[in-house]
């Protein structure tokens, strides 16, 4: 069989059971996935569309204005490009990055990484190491996921996937809540993340029919 066919397949494999053994070995709980899921959301996600947005707009032949210019009106349309880029990346930064502020805020009232006492919505913002130490074995299991999106990444794909990552790591927070309150076995959970996140389907599908 094909070396080259079954790469994308080994490597999604290593990020699956790389992660899966690293909720064994660290004894992650519900809070350890959660937060992990947050963090690889924003962290992947951010990544993403710096990537995007840097091939669109600062190294790329095709300028974001297009026609033909010549001496100094190129330099000009070249610094509207990275003016651009620049006003692009602070929007994402604070579009992207609020939507992860205010879930992070929603996240710490039920998975607490410091006392969810009401005061301070965002106290958790100084637990930041901590969520770092909990969360990133799963930070890395993504990035191996996503690499496609990492290394391909163009301005639909940079812009969107990570925004229906969050959608998708909103309806898997619903299912840890419903899970934690009927006491359901945090077995079934890391299956179902793990499952839903990291197990390649995908690959497996293609390879077996050889599309």
């Amino acid at each position: 069989m094909n070396l080259a066919r079954l790469r994308p397949l080994l490597l999604d494999l290593i990020a699956f059971l790389g992660t899966a053994a690293a909720a064994v070995v660290l004894r992650w709980e519900v809070r350890e996935l959660v937060w992990g899921l947050w963090l690889s959301s924003l962290v992947i996600g951010y990544a993403t569309i710096v990537l995007s947005i840097g091939r669109q707009y600062w190294f790329t032949k095709e300028p974001a204005v297009k026609g033909e210019f010549h001496g100094a009106a190129r330099v000009v349309v070249r610094l509207l490009t990275i003016f651009l880029g620049l006003f692009a990346l602070a929007f994402f930064t604070v579009h992207f990055g609020g939507f992860h502020l205010g879930h992070g805020a929603f996240l710490n009232q039920f998975f607490p990484v410091t006392p969810a006492d009401g005061s301070d919505v965002f106290a958790y913002l100084g637990a930041l190491p901590t969520i770092v130490a909990l969360g990133w074995p799963m930070v890395f299991g993504s990035a191996i996921s996503s690499r496609n999106d990492l290394m391909n990444a163009d301005s639909d794909a940079g812009m969107m996937r990570p925004y229906l990552n969050v959608v998708r790591m909103h309806l898997l927070i619903f299912v840890f809540a419903g899970a934690a309150a009927a006491n359901l076995d945090q077995r079934w959970l890391y299956l179902i993340v793990l499952l839903f996140y990291f197990f390649p389907f995908r690959e497996v599908r293609r390879l077996l029919t050889g599309s």
